[in-house]
């Protein structure tokens, strides 16, 4: 009995697999470091984003502040379709506001940064009653069919601004009024506008 203990073969050994199995991990993720460093990193964010009806009012969040870039083409598209006396007023009026700000943000010669704003309680509640205007007052134009919600654009060091906009939404009636959409990017991301006939 003890010689067959003595004689009772050892367990397997891993060292040659784990070596080749590391050395594999080590070639790879040199590989893709190498991609990444290749690779151009300017990504291109066009200015109007849609999904079908859907119609996103961008909200992008720098440590700075927020830089408010509104849908204005399906809008004006839908406005000019209509007789005048089927157009709320006020929906005129967006209209014609966010035609200025887009002129405003395709005029800026440095970049987008000359946008930023500070957040504010009532910079917030302008933009979340304009959207709530437009809402209901597209509601009122008969064979309508179009609505807009928040799409956060996050930089890195932004989610204070997006904090400020969400206990807004959740504090307030607005949460139940408007959808929410969301989306990290990178701070090589840049932005980019369709030109002036795109706003009607």
């Amino acid at each position: 009995m003890a010689r067959r203990r003595r004689a009772a073969p050892a367990g397997m050994d891993l060292f040659p697999f784990l070596s080749i199995f590391l050395c594999i991990l080590g070639v790879l993720a040199f590989l893709q470091s190498l991609m990444a460093g290749m690779a151009s990193k300017k990504v291109e964010l066009v200015g109007d984003v849609s999904q079908g009806y859907k119609v996103a009012y961008q909200v992008f969040c720098f440590p700075e502040g927020m830089l408010l870039v509104p849908p204005n083409q399906q809008l004006a598209t839908l406005v000019s379709g209509k007789q005048p006396e089927e157009v709320p007023s006020e929906l005129t009026a967006v209209v014609e506001q966010r035609r200025e700000r887009l002129r405003h943000l395709r005029g800026l010669t440095h970049g987008f940064e000359q946008a930023i704003v500070p957040v504010s309680q009532d910079g917030i509640r302008k933009v979340l009653d304009q959207l709530l205007t437009v809402n209901q007052a597209v509601r009122e134009i008969p064979g309508a069919v179009y609505e807009e919600f928040l799409l956060f654009g996050i930089y890195p060091g932004g989610s204070p601004v997006y904090h400020q906009f969400r206990n807004l939404l959740l504090g307030e009636r607005y949460d139940r009024a408007l959808a929410v959409g969301l989306e990290t990017l990178d701070s090589d991301w840049i932005l980019s506008l369709p030109d002036e006939r795109g706003d009607g």
